[in-house]
């Protein structure tokens, strides 16, 4: 038999499950191993036009939303399929290249001239508003001095 040649990278790995944990069901921390969590999730459908947040309104741009999340999305406002949804033929204003989307912190969105923080165009109360009235493309963030906003990508 070869004996086994010791690899120094893996000796010095420290892995969460190893055969020598203790395997008593108080576990070390005396809580126990075997815990679950029941998170209850609503039976209704979500939205992709209605994100509560912006990242998931960023993901719907990017054709990257899942229906259904609980989380990121609020109910439908339809009971029949997405096509004939009135929130999805509801008419959008088409988007400027000239246009930049400025959020503030908790607060609404303002839409401005690319380099200009005067008068907005557009103010939305929410990330949902902004997906309901205005035909955006795919948005990248931009840093400019510390501020941030968000323009076609």
């Amino acid at each position: 038999m070869q004996a086994a040649t010791k690899d120094p990278l893996i000796a010095s790995t420290s892995y969460r499950v190893s055969p020598a944990l203790d395997r008593r069901p108080a576990g070390r921390d005396g809580q126990g191993w075997n815990r679950l969590a029941i998170i209850p999730m609503e039976p209704l459908d979500r939205c992709l036009l209605r994100p509560k947040y912006r990242q998931a309104a960023l993901d719907t741009l990017r054709g990257m939303g899942h229906f259904g999340v609980a989380t990121a999305y609020d109910a439908c406002t339809s009971a029949g399929p997405c096509n004939g949804c009135n929130l999805a033929q509801h008419p959008r204003e088409p988007w400027q290249d000239s246009w930049e989307v400025e959020e503030k912190v908790q607060g609404p969105l303002f839409i401005h001239h690319i380099g200009t923080q005067g008068s907005p165009v557009h103010s939305l109360a929410s990330w949902s508003a902004f997906m309901r009235d205005i035909d955006a493309p795919t948005l990248r963030r931009h840093i400019d001095g510390g501020r941030t906003t968000w323009r076609a990508a």
